[in-house]
């Protein structure tokens, strides 16, 4: 009983700061969220499809305890404006080389991103976060900018 109203509890009183409600199951689905409702960041589903880019950034980010969310973003606004499925072949050396996806990671000297996690948003995050955390930051044109 104590579980559930505390559920109930919590989605009342996180619905008008959400703009929707939330269903916890049980009361370690609700301790899992925990971090995540303090910062108004709630994957309302397991799939994310309900959340913006940022915000999916921002939780892929706090998942690996990556210490610079806001560079991140600023980084992906600066290369693709958010952009999950963007390409770009312009100004490129060499100058047939594709840069995907909302990163912008360069088909050519990154042969090792498939098109398929270059445009996934999980992936190519995950990907940039370990570039980032190898010291490579400097690779993206943007670094530079933000």
């Amino acid at each position: 009983m104590k579980i559930l109203i505390t559920c109930v509890l919590m989605t009342l009183l996180l619905a008008p700061k959400l703009g929707q409600f939330a269903t916890f199951t049980n009361e370690s689905d609700l301790m899992r969220h925990l971090p995540a409702l303090s910062e108004g960041m709630l994957p309302y589903n397991e799939d994310r499809t309900d959340l913006t880019v940022e915000q999916k950034i921002r939780i892929i980010a706090k998942e690996q305890n990556f210490k610079w969310p806001d560079y991140l973003i600023r980084l992906a606004d600066c290369e693709s404006k958010l952009g999950k499925y963007k390409s770009n072949n312009r100004g490129n050396y060499p100058a047939n080389s594709i840069d995907r996806g909302v990163f912008m990671i360069n088909g050519y000297w990154h042969a090792e991103v498939s098109n398929e996690c270059a445009y996934d948003l999980d992936c190519s995050t995950l990907w940039t976060i370990k570039r980032i955390n190898a010291g490579y930051q400097s690779e993206w044109a943007c670094d530079r900018l933000i």
